[in-house]
């Protein structure tokens, strides 16, 4: 049986503009996968000597993975900001804190590349303090920044049917353990799960891009 690609009643240009949308989902979670592949990161429990030495010897690679991880970042808020106007509810307080919460995504993303810009500068001195860096704004991704983005936007979901109830559903619980881990990462290390979480939630943005191509017409962009 052949699904149909869009929702009913879409006119050309919708359908055009529909999937435009989709693809910011649909080619960001890609990128943000190939970003983590290019940029694996240095062996854990590196000296400073080694760090230096792995940042000058892959500092190609560093760079382009932090790029890949910023480029893929900014096209899955693309996507959420589209869904949040399309939704009807940019001027809502929901919507409000998701593009709040985008901007605050986004600055933790450029933070943690500027980090990966020190870690390959050579220097010794740098390169320890990026060995820090890194991890403190990599810590405030799940304290802040990823709640931020899904909280509001799991309401916006739920309040306007823009998109099937079970992903604001989903989207709620992303935010709130996020938001958990955030906190206990304030006393024990939870960044492995962090990062396995983000990886896991690539596939609510999958999903919900999948949903905005079969949604019906009815609903303006812009």
């Amino acid at each position: 049986m052949i699904i149909p690609l869009f929702g009913r009643g879409q006119t050309i240009g919708e359908r055009e503009t529909t999937l435009v949308l989709a693809l910011c989902a649909l080619g960001g979670v890609p990128t943000l996968i190939a970003g983590f592949a290019v940029n694996p990161g240095p062996p854990p429990g590196s000296t400073v000597a080694q760090l230096t030495a792995f940042g000058s010897a892959h500092q190609t690679t560093v760079l382009l993975g932090g790029w890949l991880q910023i480029t893929g970042t900014l096209l899955c808020l693309l996507f959420a900001l589209a869904l949040t106007q399309r939704a009807g509810a940019a001027g809502t307080f929901a919507g409000q804190l998701t593009l709040f919460g985008s901007v605050v995504l986004t600055g933790v993303g450029l933070a943690e590349f500027s980090g990966y810009a020190l870690a390959v500068s050579g220097d010794p001195t740098v390169v320890r303090v990026a060995s820090q860096f890194i991890p403190a704004v990599q810590h405030g991704y799940a304290m802040v920044a990823a709640p931020l983005v899904f909280l509001p936007l799991g309401a916006v979901i739920l309040g306007s049917g823009v998109l099937p109830r079970v992903l604001g559903y989903i989207a709620l619980i992303l935010g709130t353990v996020f938001a958990v881990l955030g906190l206990v990462g304030v006393l024990a290390p939870v960044q492995g799960i962090v990062d396995g979480l983000s990886a896991l939630q690539g596939l609510w943005w999958i999903a919900a891009a999948v949903a905005l191509l079969r949604l019906p017409a009815g609903r303006k962009l812009y």
